[in-house]
């Protein structure tokens, strides 16, 4: 374990995986998503803002030709307790990286 993270910080609990689990380790929530909360936050494209009036309505990502930072999604294994929820919205610069980031392959139901 890294000396300068504070590790005492985060919630207490163990689900058998020292930092990411594993993909579908657990059963999915009753939409059928796997890993929503708790593995690694999600970058998504969406331009960072700091609330939603200029947001697209229909779906698509808020862009900005001079977007410095991107929205991620969602708790870690690596985020402080009260992060760890599916509705925290943080921003990120595109260069940074961790274990506690990822992002989700999606796809239209069609």
């Amino acid at each position: 374990m890294a000396a300068d993270i504070p590790y005492d910080q985060f919630a207490d609990c163990d689900d058998g995986y020292a930092f990411t689990a594993p993909v579908a380790s657990f059963e999915p929530n009753a939409f059928g998503l796997y890993d929503v909360a708790g593995n690694v936050s999600e970058l998504t494209a969406d331009c960072y803002a700091l609330g939603h009036a200029d947001a697209p309505r229909d779906g698509t990502p808020y862009l900005e030709p001079s977007c410095r930072t991107w929205v991620v999604k969602g708790g870690s294994w690596a985020g402080f307790p009260g992060l760890l929820r599916v509705a925290t919205r943080l921003p990120i610069f595109a260069t940074t990286a961790g274990s506690g980031f990822g992002f989700r392959v999606a796809r239209n139901a069609d």
